[in-house]
C-alpha cells in the first residue's frame, strides 16, 4: 500500500486491520477539519490518475514481455 497510499497525505492507513478506534480517530478529524479534508480529497484525486488502468495495464504489459524475451536453460536432464 505504500506506493499508493502516502499516510497523512493522499489517504491514511490504519496499522492494524481491526483498528476501529484508530479509525473512528482519523474519520472524526477528518470530519471536524475541512481544510485536511479538502486538501486528502484533491491530492487523493491526483494520486489516482496516477494509477489508471491504462498506465497499470501498460506497465504489466512491458513487464510481460520483458520476462517473455529471457531466455531460461532447459531444465538438466536425470542420467
Amino acid at each position: 500500500m505504500a506506493d499508493l497510499i502516502r499516510d497523512g497525505m493522499d489517504g491514511f492507513i490504519l496499522r492494524q486491520f481491526d483498528d476501529f478506534h484508530g479509525l473512528a480517530r482519523m474519520l472524526q478529524r477528518l470530519q471536524a477539519d475541512e481544510v485536511l479534508r479538502r486538501n486528502t480529497g484533491d491530492a487523493a484525486a491526483k494520486a489516482a490518475l496516477r494509477w489508471a488502468w491504462d498506465r497499470n495495464a501498460a506497465d504489466v504489459w512491458e513487464l510481460l514481455k520483458g520476462a517473455a524475451g529471457k531466455k531460461h536453460p532447459p531444465p538438466a536432464q536425470r542420467p
